[in-house]
């Protein structure tokens, strides 16, 4: 059910897309491989595009997040074609979006105490839809009520 809600999550917010000034890095989650003490680039961990679009002063409004193969040009652009607006303004390297990140990081931590690559995105979407409409929390039930209620259903054969 957990894993229905998810998608139904995802769903609604692959409808929208990034507008505006547009901030973009990489992020790795996951603990590090077994006896390995690096940590970031290097590593074992599940690499992730981040995006996120800011106002006029500079706070976040809406946050996509996708688990990728490799960080490289060719993913990125198809990252910023899937998720950006053309014409907005994309930026990247030395960002203040750490702060989204980390409690990214908290979340599947804290909440799932780390998850293996094969789940991640759709705990990612979990908190990119939550962020996305954390000023709308009056509605968020309801809203997501209605999202399952179209959702296809996740078989078992997704989940393993």
């Amino acid at each position: 059910m957990s894993h229905k809600i998810r998608s139904a999550m995802a769903d609604r917010d692959a409808e929208y897309k990034l507008a505006g000034l547009v901030k973009v890095d990489d992020a790795y989650f996951g603990g590090a491989s077994e006896g390995s003490s690096n940590s970031g680039r290097g590593t074992e961990k599940t690499p992730v595009i981040v995006a996120v679009s800011v106002d006029e002063n500079d706070h976040p409004l809406y946050v996509k997040m996708e688990v990728v193969e490799s960080l490289n040009q060719d993913g990125a652009r198809d990252f910023a074609v899937k998720y950006v607006v053309p014409d907005s303004k994309i930026i990247t390297d030395g960002l203040n979006i750490y702060t989204i990140i980390s409690n990214a990081k908290a979340f599947v931590a804290g909440t799932f105490h780390g998850l293996d690559r094969n789940h991640l995105q759709r705990y990612l979407n979990e908190f990119c839809y939550r962020f996305n409409r954390r000023h709308r929390e009056p509605e968020l039930f309801n809203r997501l009520l209605k999202a399952c209620t179209c959702a296809r259903p996740v078989t078992y054969a997704e989940l393993t």
